[in-house]
């Protein structure tokens, strides 16, 4: 039976059942709007990229403007996760 829950847990953790990297760049960039406020517009604010841009690197994902040339930090599509060895050797080389 525990085998079950165990089982149902992994596969609802790889399936992908959490928030979808465009979800999670919104977040980021709300939270970076909410520590720089006096930003007159915080589309162009540099503060309020450079903290979203931290905060998707928190959560795992890597800047990646190699496929697109007009990229900016608060552009989901210019994020992506680094392969599962990837993660591996960096948790390693820490």
């Amino acid at each position: 039976m525990r085998l079950g829950y165990v089982a149902l847990a992994a596969c609802l953790v790889l399936c992908g059942c959490g928030k979808s990297k465009t979800q999670q760049m919104a977040e980021c960039h709300f939270e970076g709007a909410k520590a720089y406020p006096a930003d007159d517009n915080p589309y162009d604010s540099t503060k309020v990229g450079a903290y979203a841009d931290l905060c998707m690197e928190a959560k795992g994902y890597k800047f990646d403007a190699k496929n697109n040339a007009g990229c900016s930090f608060l552009d989901a599509s210019c994020y992506s996760l680094p392969s599962l060895p990837e993660r591996i050797r960096e948790r390693v080389a820490s």
